[in-house]
């Protein structure tokens, strides 16, 4: 479950360090280029709003839940159990945020008509050859 949860966040607010997906700046840029629709523009900009926000309390939470792990984690002793408890009182919170995560990328789908979703989100180039050293 946590490999799971740190996954499903590192793809919703992560996009800026993986390459699989993009940043939230890049993608308001992306709908403020490409919408030009003023009220679905506005709609998709506060739907990333609420992405933005969503995703800065997460890593407050986050940090918060870090700071509480640090004593057990340096602990020698600490046991396997202890640290599942910890977690656990931390999973249903993440497991919160990722479904409010899920519902606002739905949401801007929505907002989006299916040309802007391809233009706001262009499909990652075609990796091409492996570049070959030169002599």
């Amino acid at each position: 479950m946590v490999i799971a949860t740190l996954t499903a966040l590192f793809l919703l607010f992560g996009g800026s360090k993986m390459p699989f997906t993009q940043s939230l700046d890049v993608t308001i840029k992306q709908v403020k280029t490409f919408v030009p629709d003023a009220a679905r523009r506005e709609q998709a900009l506060a739907v990333l709003k609420q992405m933005e926000d969503l995703g800065k309390q997460s890593q407050k939470d986050r940090k918060a839940f870090e700071k509480t792990l640090e004593p057990l984690g340096a602990r020698r002793g600490a046991t396997m159990e202890e640290l599942q408890t910890a977690y656990k009182s931390f999973e249903p919170q993440e497991s919160t945020v990722i479904e409010k995560s899920f519902a606002l990328r739905f949401q801007l789908k929505d907002a989006l008509t299916r040309e802007e979703w391809g233009k706001v989100f262009p499909p990652p180039a075609p990796a091409g050859p492996p570049a070959t050293a030169k002599p």
